[in-house]
Parts: C-alpha cells; structure tokens; sequence
C-alpha cells in the first residue's frame, strides 16, 4: 500500500514536471520502475556496497596496524645507515682525490718515458721502410705496366655496358632517398678508382694521356654523374 501510494505521488509529480510533452501513462509506468528500482536498491545493492566498503575499511586499517612496526623499525635502521655513508663518503673523498690525481700523473710519466724509445724505432725503422719501398717499386711499377693493357682492354669492353648499367642504375636510384642515392653512386665506380689510386700511389710516371680525350671525357662523365647522384631534384637521369 505504501508503494502504491509512492508510486501514485512520483507519478503525480512527473505529470506536473513532464505534463507538457509526457504522456500521463508512460510517467505513470517511468514513476513505478523507478520504484522498482530504488527498492532492489535499498534491498539488495546498498547493503552489499557497504558490507564491502566496511570490510575494505577494516582490512586497510589492519594492514597499516601491522605495517606500522615495520616502517618504525625500517626508519630507525635506515637513519644509521644514512648516516654512515655520508661520513664514509666524506673520509674517502680525500683518497679518491689522491688516486685520481696520481693516476694522471703515472700517465703522464709514462707517455714522456715511452715517447723517446717511440721515436728512436721509427727513426731506426725508417731507413729499412724507405728502402723496402725503393726495393719493391719497380716491381709494384712493372706489374701496374704489366696489367695496364689488359685493365684498358676491359674497361673498353665493357664501357657500353656499363654506360646501360648506369642509366639503369640511376633510374632505379630515383626511388630511393637521397642518402641511398649517394652513397650508391660512390659505389658504383669502385674498381676505376681503386685503379687510379694504385697508379698514382705508386707509379712515378703519369700514364700518357690517349688520342681524343678520352680519360677526360671520363672523368668528366663520372664528376657529372656523382653530381646527379647528389642533387636529383636539380636534373632528370635519362631512362
């Protein structure tokens, strides 16, 4: 009967409230679930959330009961401790100074005490460097003689291959990022200029120029691609 009576005033009072726009039956049935509710609520939700809020309140107070001797003790063993490394760090402090400072001055020693004997081997190894270089030049300058025709004869056979290698090569290098592109195309000539370094290293003549330009053609073949290579967005590589 009391529900019914609830019932009767919330549905009255949603009436008043929604009576505008809410039709009287469906505030009649808002106002009994609500009821409803409200009533599984009070019986059976509310309870339960209390029961577990008091049982959460006693287990919390329980653990910082027990907790509390621990941190009391951990507190009092801790200050010692503490204590204890600040005036172990303020006696070793002195020491550590001094090692720090000796071990710089042991270095130094022992560099300016090995420098003399460093430079009396090389000095004493020199003379045997410079003639072991004199002794094998003529024969680092015979094979270079020797394996000049035969390295002439290959990069002419193989020059219109790798002119189509090339083109090649830098179609497939303008997918890449610039970084890649570069470094690919320092890579792309290794053997011409391992080649070019060996003969200036060690041959004292400069090879004679050939008929019409052709190192020179070359090398400006070469300087012109490393430059495409390194600024693509400045010209187009021909497929």
């Amino acid at each position: 009967m009391r529900l019914h009576l609830e019932a009767t005033t919330k549905s009255k009072q949603l009436t008043e409230v929604h009576g505008a726009w809410l039709p009287p039956w469906l505030a009649a049935h808002s106002a009994h679930y609500m009821e409803v509710i409200s009533g599984h609520w009070n019986e059976h939700g509310k309870p339960a959330i209390n029961s577990f809020l008091q049982k959460a309140s006693e287990k919390s107070a329980q653990a910082k009961k027990w907790a509390e001797p621990h941190v009391e003790t951990a507190k009092m063993k801790w200050v010692p401790v503490k204590e204890k490394l600040v005036v172990l760090k303020k006696n070793t402090e002195p020491y550590v100074q001094k090692v720090s400072s000796k071990s710089v001055e042991v270095y130094e020693a022992s560099r300016d005490a090995v420098k003399p004997h460093v430079a009396k081997v090389k000095e004493f190894a020199d003379p045997y460097f410079q003639e072991a270089k004199k002794f094998s030049k003529p024969y680092i300058d015979q094979v270079a003689e020797v394996t000049k025709p035969h390295v002439e004869k290959v990069r002419t056979t193989l020059k219109p291959y790798t002119k189509r290698a090339v083109r090649v090569y830098g179609s497939f290098l303008e997918s890449a990022t610039t970084y890649h592109r570069q470094a690919s195309a320092l890579l792309a000539i290794p053997v011409y200029i391992i080649y070019r370094l060996l003969m200036e290293a060690f041959c004292s003549k400069k090879p004679k120029r050939p008929p019409h330009g052709d190192l020179g053609a070359e090398s400006a073949m070469v300087e012109g691609y490393i430059w495409v290579m390194g600024n693509p967005e400045k010209c187009c590589i021909p497929p």
